[in-house]
């Protein structure tokens, strides 16, 4: 029988992904809604698998990850998301994780991918896989993807919590304009909210000195 752990901030998710996995009397599986608890399991119990919600409510979900493979190197860790992650591929792949989960994959899928990471065999989709080449030269040079000053400053006021009114008000531009600035940003970076944005920007150190308190 092999253990499988499910980390997810969703319960729902959580609770429903161990119920379908846990109809197939080869698993036995452990949920729990956070990376704290997921570490203090980790230190008691031996998994062979882990699927892990990219975006946890109490910790960085690929600081987790680390730290739960440092413990158990031979723990196959799996990404299980409904988001995008493609900005984020080669620091996870880096990290050890074994591959990527979509939440809407049927029970079928999920088992025969959990059964190739256990075998020792990497799950990268395959819209992926036909990107990867760009995605590995997805770098700042490559893409001219420096900031802008206005869009260093914009990033900046996201980063300190400032509402789009607040923005607005604060680089004298309008509040219509500065949703249009965000949105162009989303689309320049490949991400869909400012929590994924202001990541990727500290991530590739995107963020010079020259915009700090702007």
């Amino acid at each position: 029988m092999y253990q499988v752990l499910i980390v997810d901030s969703h319960p729902t998710v959580g609770v429903g992904t161990k119920f379908i996995l846990e109809r197939n009397e080869q698993f036995h599986v452990t949920y729990v809604k956070t990376g704290a608890l997921a570490l203090e399991l980790i230190t008691n119990i031996k998994f062979d698998v882990m699927l892990c919600d990219l975006y946890l409510l109490d910790m960085d979900s690929i600081a987790l990850t680390k730290q739960i493979l440092k413990c158990d190197p031979s723990l196959k860790v799996f990404i299980f998301t409904g988001y995008a992650y493609e900005y984020m591929f080669n620091e996870l792949i880096e990290i050890g994780i074994c591959g990527f989960l979509s939440k809407t994959m049927s029970l079928e899928e999920l088992e025969e991918k959990i059964y190739s990471g256990i075998k020792g065999e990497t799950i990268i989709p395959t819209h992926l896989f036909k990107r990867l080449r760009a995605i590995e030269g997805d770098t700042v040079q490559e893409t001219g993807s420096k900031l802008t000053s206005r869009e260093g400053h914009i990033i900046n006021c996201l980063i300190n919590g400032m509402s789009n009114r607040q923005i607005a008000e604060h680089i004298f531009l309008s509040q219509r304009g500065v949703e249009y600035q965000i949105q162009k940003l989303y689309r320049k970076f490949k991400v869909k909210s400012r929590s994924e944005l202001i990541r990727y920007v500290v991530l590739n150190k995107l963020l010079t000195s020259e915009y700090a308190d702007s």
